[in-house]
This record gives structure tokens, C-alpha cells and sequence, in this order.
């Protein structure tokens, strides 16, 4: 069971092939998990602005070979009311990094 208290993540397109794959966090640790997602401990965005970073894997900080698009929408002023990061990236099934 999800408690509230949790950090979910999601893909918020459809499954298949798009244009644009959107992958969204909700929860108290979705900026902490974006950091690490780019790779940059320090990395404070301008909430509700889009920034182009390059993604890494969390665990090895090795590049993954695309760009995303990512918006930070601070909480109470975003779509649940918590902290969420949206990631814009490519929605091909096979370039999609979390597909």
C-alpha cells in the first residue's frame, strides 16, 4: 500500500510510440531524485520553467544518450499539490529511459 508520505513516479503519456514521453514524480523526494537524475547535487531550477538536462544513471552517473526536458513545480502550486517533476523526453519505446 502507497502511503501518502510516498514519492510515486509514473509515466504520464501513453504507452507506445509518441513524439514526447512524459515521466512525472509526485511526492516530498521528487526533487532530491531529479537531482540525481542529472547528476547535480546543487541543482536548484526555477519552479514551472522547462530546462534541458542530460540524464544519468542514479547509481553509476553514467550518461544515458538523451536529453530531457525536465520542470520542477513546487509545491502547494502544482497538479497534486506536492512537489513534481516532469520529465520531457523522447517518447519512442525505444528511446524512452523509463519504458
Amino acid at each position: 500500500m502507497i502511503a501518502q508520505t510516498d514519492t510515486i513516479i509514473a509515466l504520464s503519456t501513453p504507452a507506445g510510440r509518441s513524439g514526447v514521453g512524459v515521466i512525472r514524480m509526485s511526492g516530498h523526494d521528487s526533487l532530491t531524485i531529479l537531482r540525481k537524475l542529472v547528476a547535480a547535487d546543487s541543482f536548484d531550477p526555477d519552479p514551472n520553467i522547462l530546462t534541458l538536462r542530460t540524464l544519468v544513471d542514479p547509481k553509476t552517473t553514467e550518461q544515458f544518450w538523451i536529453d530531457a526536458l525536465v520542470c520542477y513545480f513546487k509545491a502547494p502550486r502544482s497538479f497534486t499539490g506536492e512537489d513534481v517533476v516532469e520529465l520531457h523526453c523522447h517518447g519512442s519505446p525505444v528511446l524512452a529511459p523509463l519504458r
